[in-house]
């Protein structure tokens, strides 16, 4: 017999995958019969199904044999997901902390750096995500305050490209990243982006909004665009909508900054939409080969939390935006690439 009680950080997980979590040697199919048979007790009671969410301070019980309990555990134990975290905050040690521009019992924003990962796409790399993840357990031991729970990691509710810099917002507790997931989900989040684009688009000194056709390549990781209008009635499922509102700020000699508000979450959009339209982002290897050696001008200036669940209902109404980086001031300070 097994017995766990839920934890604060842990409640609003659903039973299924916290089972995963706490004994991922044991298949789905598994757990359906285990509760068919009352050999799962949530407070002394047959859960639902596994969907069912828990809350802070229920006792979970399992019935389950020893050769079950060897047999689900083997291998993956929390000991053995405590040790891998270890071994990451080790490698991560010689990286600078994040440059937090916001942060609460719930929330970490920081501002990502041009050409560091969100997450990592390979073991051996190191992204924001553990970068951040170091950040905070070294906070926790400084204040020798309790870690927080291994069956919930902190982690990003968004991601940027390598090579955008800018807004990053983590979600400390999963409470808040549930919130965020519904905000993000109902666009209650409100992301806005600032890009120097080469050309003078003109038509953009009122804001329109850009929708379009759009398709990933994964064969070249690239996204590619077409007419909306043609394509909305299509029944391809890898045809999505590519959707963004943006705005002429200023013009240069050469290039022009826009501001740019991301209403759909597509792989490279913005890239992708502004060069469709004739106005590729300055340093954009991929969709304006041709542009000149600079790093690619493309940033998340701020984000606007709008109305909020309730654990994030003191965010309604705040912008947390960061700074331009100084190759971007430069270049606006100039007037010419």
């Amino acid at each position: 017999m097994l017995t766990y009680t839920i934890t604060a950080e842990e409640e609003g997980r659903k039973l299924g995958r916290y089972l995963k979590i706490q004994l991922p040697g044991a298949p789905a199919s598994f757990w359906y019969k285990a509760i068919r048979q009352n050999k799962v007790k949530i407070d002394k009671k047959k859960p639902a199904d596994l969907n069912q969410p828990l809350a802070a301070g229920q006792t979970l019980v399992l019935y389950l044999t020893k050769e079950q309990e060897e047999e689900f555990t083997k291998g993956r134990s929390l000991s053995k997901r405590r040790e891998k975290i270890k071994e990451q905050t080790d490698r991560i040690r010689v990286y600078p902390d994040p440059q937090v521009l916001y942060e609460d019992e719930n929330l970490l924003i920081v501002d990502k750096p041009a050409g560091v990962l969100t997450q990592k796409s390979k073991a051996t790399d190191i992204s924001m995500t553990e970068i951040c993840r170091h950040y905070l357990e070294s906070k926790n031991k400084a204040a020798k305050a309790k870690s927080p729970s291994v069956s919930f990691q902190p982690s990003f509710c968004h991601r940027l490209d390598r090579n955008t810099g800018g807004v990053l917002i983590m979600a400390k507790t999963l409470k808040a990243s549930q919130a965020l997931a519904e905000m993000l989900k109902t666009r209650t989040i409100r992301k806005y982006y600032e890009a120097l684009v080469e050309g003078c688009p003109e038509k953009w000194k009122e804001p329109e909004v850009l929708i379009h056709a759009y398709e990933k390549d994964s064969t070249v990781n690239k996204a590619v665009l077409g007419n909306w209008d043609q394509w909305k009635s299509s029944r391809d499922p890898n045809v999505k909508r590519a959707e963004c509102k943006v705005q002429l700020v200023r013009s240069f000699a050469d290039f022009s900054l826009v501001q740019v508000e991301l209403m759909t979450g597509r792989s490279h959009q913005i890239r992708a939409q502004l060069a469709y339209e004739g106005y590729p982002i300055v340093g954009d290897g991929k969709y304006n080969p041709g542009s000149k050696g600079y790093h690619q001008m493309l940033r998340a200036a701020s984000v606007t939390f709008g109305k909020c669940p309730q654990v994030l209902a003191y965010m309604e109404g705040k912008t947390i935006s960061a700074p331009r980086p100084l190759i971007m001031q430069n270049m606006i300070r100039n007037g010419h690439i």
